[in-house]
Order: structure tokens, then sequence, then C-alpha cells
């Protein structure tokens, strides 16, 4: 007899504390490797003052219950168990989300799924640092329980 999902548990974004940095200063060269990253002139955050996320947090969960399709795992025949899959992406200073990375690897189509979804969001707020908004990391869990 195929799984069946019976719960969605968590459709939450992971706060990162924040703290100030200010990347012009004399001080720039203390600034933690793990706060941001460096690809060519685009500057990507971990931590910051404000942080990214969607502009209505109601109409965002509605989204995602609406783009994700929550019986993937059963479709591929997932074991019975509880999956929390964690997608890491960026929020760029403009709002679009994108470079997309699973942290999970679960499997059975369920990582696949909710990137395919984040592809589709509508903008966000962007994070601010010294009052500009800036390129920042979050990361978002979607539980999966299969029964």
């Amino acid at each position: 007899m195929k799984n069946k999902i019976i719960l969605i548990s968590v459709i939450t974004l992971v706060s990162i504390k924040s703290y100030s940095q200010n990347i012009n200063s004399p001080d720039s060269a203390n600034i933690k490797q793990d706060s941001l990253k460096q690809t060519g002139k685009d500057i990507v955050f971990s931590k910051v003052e404000v942080e990214s996320q969607p502009e209505d947090k109601n109409s965002w969960q509605t989204f995602l219950k609406k783009n994700i399709n929550y019986d993937i795992a059963v479709f591929n025949d997932a074991p019975i168990g509880k999956y929390t899959v964690k997608v890491k992406f960026t929020v760029f200073s403009d709002g679009h989300l994108g470079d997309f990375i699973a942290l999970t690897k679960f499997g059975y189509g369920m990582e696949r799924e909710v990137i395919h979804a984040l592809k589709k969001s509508p903008n966000w707020t962007p994070a601010f640092q010294n009052g500009k908004a800036v390129n920042a990391y979050r990361i978002l869990p979607i539980t999966f329980v299969v029964e």
C-alpha cells in the first residue's frame, strides 16, 4: 500500500543572528569569513542588521502550499518517516531569489520540488546592512511527513 503524506509541519524561515558590519570601513579586514561571500563584485551576507523576508508572510505560506506538490515523496515511494528538507538561497538586493542549493539529500523529489517552487516565488523584501539593501543568504526548511 502506498505511503501517504499527513502533515506539513514546518513552513518557516530559519532566523540568522544579526550583527553590524561595515565592509567599507578600515576594520573590514576583521570581518569573519562566514559572514559574507564575494563572487566578482557581488557580496552575499550570511549575517545582516535587518533580515530579508517575504513581503507578506500569510501570502508566502499560501504560495508555498499552492506551489509545492506535497505528495511528491509518496509518488516516489519514500519510506515512512519525517523529512525536513532545507534549501539555501540568496535574496538579492532587488528582492528576487536565486542561487538555490539543497542542503539535505533525502531524494524522492522533495528537494527538487521545493527548489522548483522557490524559483516561482514573488520578490521578497531584501536584507539591509548599514542602511542599504544587500544580497543575503536564507535557509528554508520544509518538513514532509510520510505515513
